[in-house]
């Protein structure tokens, strides 16, 4: 027993010495941090945020390898947690969520021919970039729906991925996966900062909007009833469709390819239904805006194009501050465009919506006389815009203009605007033959104690620049029209206007097409008038940029127009921007917008730039610049016929007089048939050319 104890006691303490020195040789430390950092995460074990689990993603923020909020389920709380236990700080970052651009799939599209092998979209896409003949289109075999860790994705009976946002955190594990970057993660920023690229399935009517609203998005959305959702899809790229969808010329509906069917989608006037919507429930959709970043913007010019740039400014996180001259806000298509087409009610609203998200605005503020470039950079202004359009109106230049009731038309649109509306006799001429001496004439004889109004322009009919609808309306209420006549000579009797004088135009452009009118001055008419209104154009007013020892340093055009990079609206002094008509002349009022978000984009990265690089902004690459033609007509073919919604307008009758809105927008039932109507371009629409030998390789492995 003895004995037996000894060798147990002996074996029981080398046993002990050896674990002693084993223990010193293989000694591994935990640092207590990374168990207190995995108790702080949502313990999924997903994988989403790209470590296989909790534990090693809790190991990888302590080596520094990961930062506070590698855990996308548990989110700011657990950021913050893990932060206070490293002695971070938890920085913002914008939430991202997965986003599909294809919108066709393999449904639609007929395939090149069928994989028997593994159905996985990485497979099939290193071999032949798959089985479909759109190179934008998704490959339909379901790798992201499977690969996702939060269930998110499920593929529909079209085999594309449908994303269910309650569930999708952004983890990215899709767009890592997806081998033809059909799924991207976006953000609300990234959405705003997104310019049409040459990879992405961009259907004709967005490419061609101005301000590329991605317009088959929000129709979907409309035709399903979700119409908040399809106000926040337009808002992204345009925040002012209450007005736009009154105004707009709607140039995305000339090349809507429903025309190759029947007639075009009534895509503005959807717009405008979302937009009415929420005028109508007088309640603010909220819109995604960033913290505060400390930069501030002046914005000269409250019209369209720096409504816009403030706009999406502020929602990127910066501090625009809008200086205009006038009493309110609106620029043109407040003091420009009529009430019966754009109720200045409506307007108001929509403006005092966009400065809601922190929009300061100074009013009754003339740059020049109030403010100064020099008392703006002493307030803190890093960076300018210029957006004071074409205030002015031209002249005519004959004979008698400098007679008593002879005016500008753009003047006679701006007192109306201000409630001062000028005093005009029983007749009126209007010389012009614009969509502005339409809105002139219409507007003169809605005043009181007008009783004839008259429109002459040099222009034939089928000539004429207004468009042909307005023209139309102009005749119906009762506007005679007179065309290919140009003013000689206006004739007065004791210093007002008695009578106006025109002579034959035979032709407005020379073989060149270059403006050169010219008459046949035997051919003569006179039409007698208490009142002219001369609106043939309207041009810049650069006095504050002269008067400005640094701002005299901007390059302009012969014409008086700011000289800007077409992209970026950067001008030659590079924290100097401008857009809108003072860059481009007499434009629609979509333009303006557009160049608004394009001069945000750049401005943004301007105040973004590191310290050290240049202040010139490079403009984005790879940049989509027409509509994919690539249209597979026999489908179209395929398609029934729908005849397009019809608005309801106010009778002729009732528009006498009155300054009522003409238009009356669509019903929810028309909104949504109209929006039924798209033909969700990329489904229809795509087929790529490949290489003869890629087709050859293809017919053989059939």
């Amino acid at each position: 027993m003895l004995t037996g104890g000894l060798i147990l006691g002996a074996l029981g303490f080398v046993s002990a010495l050896v674990l002693s020195i084993a223990s010193k040789v293989f000694y591994v430390y935990v640092d207590p941090r990374v168990e207190l950092v995995e108790d702080s995460l949502a313990g999924a074990n997903c994988g989403g945020c790209g470590f296989p689990g909790c534990n090693a993603a809790a190991n990888a923020v302590v080596a520094g390898k990961a930062p506070v909020g590698v855990c996308v389920v548990g989110g700011p709380e657990s950021a913050e947690a893990v932060g206070e236990i490293m002695g971070l700080p938890v920085e913002y970052h914008e939430v991202e969520f997965a986003e599909r651009g294809c919108r066709g799939g393999r449904f639609f599209d007929p395939l090149l021919f069928d994989y028997i092998g593994v159905q996985d979209c990485r497979a099939a896409f290193m071999i032949a970039e798959g089985p479909s003949n759109c190179e934008y289109a998704c490959l339909g075999f379901g790798t992201c729906a499977r690969n996702c860790p939060f269930d998110a994705i499920t593929m529909s009976e079209r085999n594309l991925p449908q994303i269910d946002y309650s569930r999708c955190t952004g983890c990215g594990t899709c767009e890592r996966l997806c081998p033809k970057h059909v799924i991207r993660l976006v953000s609300e920023s990234k959405k705003i900062l997104y310019w049409n690229q040459l990879d992405a399935c961009a259907a004709p009517c967005q490419a061609t909007c101005p301000t590329q609203i991605e317009i088959p998005r929000y129709l979907g959305f409309i035709a399903e009833g979700k119409y908040e959702e399809a106000l926040l899809v337009i808002k992204q790229h345009n925040p002012m469709p209450l007005s736009i969808g009154r105004v707009c010329p709607a140039p995305c509906e000339d090349v809507c390819r429903r025309k190759d069917v029947d007639e075009a989608v009534n895509i503005n006037d959807c717009k405008r239904f979302v937009a009415d919507i929420e005028y109508q429930n007088n309640e603010y959709l909220p819109v995604f805006v960033h913290p505060d970043t400390g930069h501030k913007v002046a914005v000269i010019g409250g019209g369209p194009a720096g409504l816009t740039c403030a706009y999406y400014l502020r929602r990127l996180g910066h501090s625009p501050t809008i200086f205009e001259s006038l009493p309110k806000l609106g620029g043109a298509m407040q003091y420009g465009i009529p009430e019966y087409r754009l109720p200045k009610k409506a307007l108001d609203w929509e403006i005092q919506g966009m400065l809601s998200i922190g929009i300061e605005a100074r009013v009754n503020t003339v740059f020049g006389r109030d403010i100064t470039y020099e008392s703006l950079l002493d307030e803190g202004f890093e960076a300018f815009f210029i957006a004071t359009g074409t205030p002015r109106g031209l002249w005519t230049r004959t004979e008698g203009e400098d007679l008593d009731g002879v005016m500008l038309g753009i003047d006679f649109l701006r007192d109306i605007g201000l409630g001062k509306p000028p005093a005009v006799g029983p007749r009126v001429v209007v010389i012009g033959g614009g969509n502005v001496a339409i809105d002139v004439a219409l507007s003169a004889i809605r005043l009181p104690g007008v009783e004839e109004v008259h429109m002459a322009c040099l222009e034939k009919r089928d000539e004429m620049p207004a468009w042909e609808h307005e023209v139309h309306d102009a005749l119906a209420e009762g506007i005679a029209l007179h065309n290919s006549w140009g003013p000689m000579r206006m004739l007065g009797e004791n210093g007002k206007v008695v009578c106006v004088e025109f002579k034959q135009c035979t032709a407005v452009f020379d073989e060149n097409g270059r403006f050169n009118p010219q008459y046949d001055e035997s051919q003569t008419m006179r039409i007698e008038t208490d009142s002219v209104l001369v609106t043939i154009g309207q041009g810049t007013d650069i006095g504050f940029i002269k008067e400005s020892a640094e701002l005299s340093k901007l390059e302009l055009t012969p014409r008086g127009t700011i000289v800007v990079n077409g992209e970026t609206m950067q001008t030659n002094i590079p924290h100097i921007f401008a857009s809108g008509e003072i860059t481009t002349g007499p434009n629609i009022a979509i333009q303006a917008i557009a160049g608004g978000r394009k001069a945000a984009w750049a401005i943004h990265q301007y105040l973004n730039r590191k310290e050290g690089e240049p202040g010139i902004i490079e403009p984005p690459t790879n940049l989509r610049v027409a509509a994919l033609d690539l249209v597979d007509r026999e489908e179209l073919q395929k398609v029934p016929k729908v005849k397009r919604e019809v608005m309801s307008r106010l009778p002729v009758q009732d528009r006498r007089r009155n300054w009522n809105e003409v238009n009356q927008g669509l019903d929810e039932e028309q909104a949504i048939r109209a929006a039924r109507r798209c033909l969700n371009c990329g489904i229809y629409c795509l087929r790529p050319t490949y290489e003869s030998k890629t087709r050859d390789f293809l017919k053989k492995t059939v």
